[in-house]
């Protein structure tokens, strides 16, 4: 008896949904992009985020690395917004609502390569190897905008796929729905090309659409822009300063780091030695590259949207993580599939080694939930620092200039502004243990981690 396709997707997002609860805390780790978001969540539901700006500005110009933006885009602070005004800054109850868009990114991944006409088994395949990976499990653990984007930027191809550029009102919404998923995160501005691909392979068609009808998308993605730009706070560009330093050297220790995280997606690489990992990588890149020429006639919409996305993390000046690549993962699993395909090998082991991918996977995320289920990843919240930042918002000025390693969080959990430099306009300074305590300076107060200082600078 062959078991429904709904029945399967039904019983791995539940599956999901209980692996991504086990991997939670109730507080967060030291990753700090999430104060930033939650800072501009607070900032839009009490109409102060020229504030924000103003003082995140401050505290990333007088910081030592790339810290992060001046803000981020706004789309993930709304999308935020009710449950931060229902629940406060409940960890889990973020981190659960941010689950959830990942839990239901799985059904439109099936329907997506249905829809490439990919076969019954395939499109689940490719799901399950997305449901069933570790990095999106154990990611459950955090409150960030990847999870999200990763279901809005599928829905948004989703419809791209499905629209016949026949009736204005949808155009209209597939345009907002492409810059809502842009204002989540800027790479998904590469969603406009595959747009762009797609309206072209059908104006090919017998059937062409009105060329007014073409535009409409765009007209209602420029017009949601412009207000943006015009209501939001002005800021510099970073990201087009930051784009201005990239190099050669940038370019290729990119490659080398991306082309090992494509391994790594399939496989826990921790304490494999590096030739091995480059082993294992240097197969899924083959496989993936002959997947993309394989199938990159065929799929040309595809084709340039995975190649946009991953071009531009090529050329951005840091190493951005798996996190990054979350959006174009299913799509990395089907050309590898297909590579897979193109192998001179019989079905039957094939069908083997995707199966065992796809039991690879499970095993792992069972291990990495049932890790993090024993395992405290609580640091920016736990109990002494909360003391800590109890004490800073009873015992210092609203004014007060807090030197400390991770500047947003200190904002966000105080109400106090922070940098990571020592400027001689930092009044205090909260320093990890352990620390000499220069002569000058006064100890305010001590924890079992933490000496929380007065400059001697303040003091005089």
């Amino acid at each position: 008896m062959q078991i429904k396709p709904n029945i399967i997707l039904l019983c791995s997002s539940f599956l999901v949904f209980i692996l991504g609860l086990c991997c939670i805390d109730s507080g967060h780790n030291w990753s700090d992009d999430f104060a930033l978001y939650l800072s501009q969540t607070q900032a839009l539901l009490e109409g102060n985020t020229t504030d924000l700006l103003r003082a995140n500005y401050f505290a990333m110009e007088h910081s030592y690395a790339h810290v992060g933006p001046y803000l981020y885009p706004s789309g993930f602070p709304i999308l935020l917004l009710p449950i931060y005004a229902l629940f406060g800054l409940n960890f889990w109850a973020l981190k659960v609502y941010c689950l959830l868009f990942f839990v239901a990114s799985l059904p439109l991944i099936y329907r997506i390569f249905k829809q490439l006409n990919c076969s019954t088994n395939q499109a689940l395949s490719i799901t399950l190897l997305v449901a069933f990976n570790y990095h999106f499990i154990r990611f459950s653990d955090h409150v960030l905008s990847d999870l999200p984007f990763l279901f809005f930027s599928l829905f948004s191809y989703y419809q791209i796929q499905k629209a016949n550029f026949q009736n204005p009102i949808k155009a209209v919404l597939l345009g907002l729905l492409i810059f809502f998923s842009y204002n989540i995160r800027d790479i998904g501005i590469t969603l406009l090309p595959c747009l762009f691909i797609y309206q072209w392979q059908a104006y090919k068609k017998d059937k062409k659409p009105s060329f007014f009808m073409l535009l409409l998308p765009y007209f209602a993605f420029i017009s949601l822009w412009i207000i943006r730009w015009y209501s939001s706070p002005s800021t510099p560009s970073k990201q087009l300063s930051l784009l201005s330093e990239t190099s050669l050297e940038i370019i290729l220790n990119n490659a080398y780091y991306y082309s090992l995280l494509i391994g790594n997606y399939f496989f826990i690489f921790k304490g494999i030695p590096l030739g091995i990992q480059w082993l294992v990588s240097g197969v899924f890149v083959s496989l993936l590259l002959f997947g993309m020429y394989k199938k990159g006639r065929e799929q040309p919409a595809l084709f340039i949207y995975f190649s946009a996305t991953i071009g531009i993390y090529f050329i951005w000046i840091s190493f951005q993580g798996m996190r990054f690549l979350f959006s174009i993962l299913p799509f990395l699993v089907y050309f590898i599939i297909e590579g897979i395909k193109a192998l001179p090998i019989s079905f039957n082991v094939r069908r083997f080694l995707v199966l065992g991918l796809i039991l690879t996977s499970l095993v792992q995320s069972l291990f990495i939930s049932y890790y993090y289920w024993n395992t405290d990843t609580n640091e920016a919240y736990s109990s002494e620092m909360q003391q800590i930042y109890q004490y800073i918002q009873a015992k210092t000025p609203k004014d007060a200039l807090i030197v400390f390693h991770k500047p947003r969080a200190l904002r966000l959990f105080t109400n106090r502004n922070s940098v990571q430099k020592n400027l001689s306009a930092a009044h205090y300074a909260l320093v990890k243990q352990p620390y000499e305590v220069p002569p000058s300076d006064s100890i305010l107060l001590q924890t079992a981690h933490y000496t929380f200082l007065l400059s001697a600078r303040k003091s005089k």
